[in-house]
């Protein structure tokens, strides 16, 4: 069985749920080819030839579950089909292409929307989900307020090249946020909290069938947390507004 992806040109639904829906319904319409879709015809096929060019010896080492592909790139939206023990290889490398054609890359499978605009050095986990390389931060917004105590998913990760990242856990309006750093080969650990609240206290954050036990300004609302990861999307520095407290020396 193949792995499924689709490329259309935008606009498209800022949200994705929306643009989901506007992918069903642009491959039910006729219509011809966009030239940017013929063109990462064009780009793909260089690196990896169409099936129908190969010799009956060399299919087996094909990425394509199909062919001619081109015929794919002659609609409005183009279907690709990927042989599966490829997909690793090959999604990252037509969803970069098609980044730079401005073109959208839906992935059946995992459910990401792959967007322009999204920055390809952050990568994003949501518990129990798939590595998403390459989100916004409309993205990232949405998958914290997607976090769910009770059912999950319960945290998420974004992670920069650097090894940089910011970590949400909770849900329901209430988060706990952690900031990692790396400086050469070492690295500080913080937890972010909020100024003027008391911070003597412990208490619990609930994240999915476990819990993470921080004191009460660490506890953080929807509104903290978007500006946190804003703020980490955009590689600046830990926001002052908020108060910083040093962990790094429990991870020894």
């Amino acid at each position: 069985m193949s792995y499924d992806i689709a490329i259309v040109v935008p606009p498209i639904p800022e949200d994705d749920a929306a643009a989901w829906s506007a992918l069903e319904t642009a491959i039910a319409m006729p219509g011809g080819a966009h030239a940017s879709l013929l063109e990462l015809h064009d780009r793909l096929v260089r690196r990896y030839p169409c099936l129908s060019t190969l010799r009956d010896d060399d299919l087996e080492a094909g990425v394509w579950a199909s062919g001619p592909i081109r015929v794919a790139f002659e609609q409005p939206v183009a279907v690709l089909a990927i042989q599966r023990p490829r997909v690793a290889e090959v999604v990252p490398i037509v969803v970069d292409e098609a980044s730079t054609l401005c073109l959208v890359v839906f992935d059946w499978q995992t459910r990401h929307v792959y967007r322009p605009e999204g920055d390809s050095t952050l990568t994003l986990t949501l518990e129990g989900g798939a590595a998403f390389r390459g989100p916004t931060k409309r993205q990232m917004i949405a998958a914290s307020a997607a976090l769910d105590p009770d059912c999950g998913p319960g945290f998420l990760i974004v992670e920069a090249t650097s090894g940089d990242y910011i970590q949400v856990a909770g849900g329901n309006g209430r988060y706990v946020c952690e900031w990692r750093q790396y400086r050469d080969e070492r690295f500080e650990h913080w937890v972010a909290g909020v100024h003027g609240v008391p911070d003597k206290r412990e208490t619990r954050v609930a994240t999915n069938g476990a819990h993470v036990t921080v004191r009460e300004n660490e506890v953080l609302g929807g509104a903290a947390v978007q500006a946190l990861l804003e703020t980490f999307a955009e590689k600046s520095d830990r926001p002052r507004r908020f108060h910083w407290r040093d962990i790094s020396a429990q991870f020894g």
